[in-house]
């Protein structure tokens, strides 16, 4: 099972553990200008392997993946063009 650093639009990192998720999500956070307020907001939660795959998918494609905590895990809901 993989985690997620993940803010209520995005999803920042995914690591093997959940320090390693939230140490990759905080470091992400930081280096992204303008966007320390999302430190605060910042949670860490299991994630779908399906999700895995299509945010995957969609980096390669250029397209956007929606997801929700679903159950206490990060579960893709549906898949849109940016």
């Amino acid at each position: 099972m993989k985690f997620a650093a993940y803010t209520e639009e995005t999803i920042w990192a995914i690591g093997e553990t959940e320090a390693e998720a939230r140490a990759e999500g905080e470091d992400t956070i930081r280096e992204t200008e303008g966007r320390a307020d999302q430190l605060a907001l910042m949670k860490v939660a299991p994630i779908d392997d399906d999700l895995v795959e299509a945010l995957n998918e969609a980096e390669a494609k250029g397209t956007d993946v929606l997801f929700d905590l679903i159950d206490g895990e990060l579960c893709e809901v549906e898949t849109v063009e940016s």
